[in-house]
Order: structure tokens, then sequence, then C-alpha cells
């Protein structure tokens, strides 16, 4: 059974041999690529959406200009596109890894407000702010007994470090 909207489904399989390691009764299916989209997903639109704002914002006082439209009908849009431009530019700095270590997937992504540590699909921490002064740290530990501890500096650059040793095996993102 699979359910699209939760990306979730039940399986039943039969394991047979030796194993090095208990195996639990519960085994977690979910395609990693879809996860992974949507952060990629989540940076596109805010880029999208603020580009075409600012293109609007461009376009509308050059099209008044031509129309020889009155000065202080199309002053306003200049304050509109300071207001954009700063907006876009903050999208620009919206970013996100995904790492991969010893079969887990680690996503860290740094948005507007929200940033968090992901593993497996699964939150494990999370920082809301507007706007902040310091570098964000986020930390959890995994199964196996590995601290990993992520950094989210103030344009949202992304390190990650497992039992204190910078990680570098990430996989493309935006």
């Amino acid at each position: 059974m699979y359910t699209l909207a939760l990306m979730l489904g039940k399986c039943v399989a039969a394991l047979r041999g030796t194993f090095l390691r208990r195996v639990s009764r519960e085994a977690r299916f979910y395609c990693l690529e879809e996860n992974m989209l949507y952060e990629k997903k989540k940076i596109l639109i805010h880029r999208i959406v603020w580009g075409i704002l600012l293109a609007i914002g461009i376009l509308v006082p050059v099209i008044l200009a031509f129309q020889h439209a009155d000065y202080y009908d199309y002053f306003a849009f200049y304050f509109f596109d300071i207001f954009v431009l700063a907006f876009f530019i903050c999208t620009l700095l919206l970013s996100y890894k995904s790492y991969e270590y010893e079969g887990k997937t680690i996503i860290v992504y740094a948005g507007f407000y929200h940033h968090y540590l992901k593993v497996d699909g699964e939150i494990m921490d999370e920082h809301n702010t507007l706007i902040s002064f310091t570098a964000i740290p986020l930390s959890c530990t995994l199964d196996d007994g590995a601290v990993l501890h992520a950094t989210i500096t103030m344009t949202n650059r992304i390190s990650l470090k497992i039992n204190d040793r910078l990680y570098k095996n990430y996989k493309k993102g935006i």
C-alpha cells in the first residue's frame, strides 16, 4: 500500500541469512529524490516569485515613462523596486545541502526564517528566527552515536561536522 500524499508505504519483506546487526521488524521506504526536491522547489518558487515582482517593478515605470505619464505616477514604483530587490537578493541566499552518511540522508535547509536539520526525512533540530546576527547551530546524535553539528552562517552558508570533523560528501543542491 502506497500513499502518494505522504510518500509513505507499507511493505512486507522476508529476509533470510546471517546478519551482523540486529534487524528491526520495521523498515521505512521512501523516495529520497522526492524529499530532496521539496527543498529545491521551495527555494525555486521563492526565486521565481520575487524575480517576477522585480521585473514588474522595473517594467511598469519604463512603460509609464514611454506613455509620457506624470513623474509622480511612477515614482512610487521606485520604492517598490527597492523593497522587492531586497527580498530578491535574500532569495539568492536561500540554500540547502544534502549529505549521504553511512546510508543515511542528511538534509540541512536554510530558509528566510526557518532552518532545520533533517535525517532520513525526520526533522531532528530546527531554528526559527526572523534575523540572526550570529551563526545558527543545529545538532543531533544519530542512532550509531555519531554527533552531527550543522552551522548556518548569517548569509545562509551551510557546513556540517560529523564527530567534530568537517564533512564534505554532499550532493549538488541550489
